[in-house]
């Protein structure tokens, strides 16, 4: 994974557990984000009230003020926005709905791996940015090279051929996708959904993993609805984007 992924991203981490606060913050450090601590969730609200961060990751069992009542001060008081990811060691269903319920935007299960734990903080930030114009800039960078890089094995001609590739033929199948959404033709949506898939994976671009393959099944059951609309847009966007940052930072 890409070591600046998340350069320029402030985080604030909410752990009372030393060992797992050094986990967390020694991953988002390596790919990049700067990390405040804080060991529970009164302390985690003090240092809201006069900092901004991008996000928080907030562990939900901690003495003082737990993540659940942080974070419905957060909401009521301080911020409605932020998104806020538990880190919680229960998967039972009642307990990440109720984190839902508090306010908080997603969970995590601890264990969790380092890929899943910056793939989540980057859908999250993704899903800020996406908020903007459609031509301003990201947040976080959205692509990945990793894997090209990795095939190519130092080739740099192929890495720049396979992005070449990436800005001249995306743009138009975003396009195909689009007027297919107009012209109802679902079938249509779901076959160059399928075929831009690999592209996407191909470039790292994590936020758009999942909403590629469920822009595929949804066009799949015929049900043109609004959650489909949502998802082409985000798409949109997002390419838009990556397109964007491709041609400021790399060799072409």
């Amino acid at each position: 994974m890409n070591s600046d992924l998340l350069k320029n991203v402030s985080i604030l981490l909410v752990e009372d557990n030393e060992l797992n606060r050094l986990v967390a913050s020694t991953i988002v450090q390596n790919h990049g984000a700067r990390v405040t601590e804080a060991e529970n969730g009164k302390e985690a609200v003090e240092i809201l009230k006069s900092n901004i961060f991008h996000l928080v990751l907030m562990d939900l069992h901690m003495p003082i003020m737990n993540g659940q009542e942080a974070t419905r001060y957060i909401r009521e008081n301080i911020s409605s926005s932020i998104p806020i990811i538990a880190l919680t060691a229960n998967a039972m269903k009642g307990e990440n709905d109720n984190c839902i319920a508090s306010g908080m935007n997603d969970y995590l299960s601890k264990p969790y791996k380092e890929e899943d734990l910056i793939q989540k903080i980057s859908s999250w930030l993704h899903k800020e940015s996406d908020k903007s114009d459609c031509n301003g800039s990201a947040i976080i960078k959205l692509y990945d090279l990793s894997l090209l890089e990795s095939i190519g094995k130092g080739n740099r001609e192929f890495i720049t051929r396979m992005l070449n590739l990436f800005i001249e033929q995306v743009p138009a199948s975003i396009d195909e996708i689009k007027q297919s959404y107009q012209n109802n033709d679902l079938p249509k949506i779901k076959s160059v959904a399928h075929r831009i898939k690999p592209s996407i994976d191909n470039m790292g671009i994590a936020s758009l993993k999942s909403e590629i393959r469920e822009i595929e099944a949804l066009a799949e059951t015929g049900n043109k609805n609004e959650r489909l609309s949502d998802l082409i847009r985000m798409l949109d966007c997002t390419l838009t984007k990556v397109i964007k940052q491709i041609r400021l930072n790399e060799i072409l």
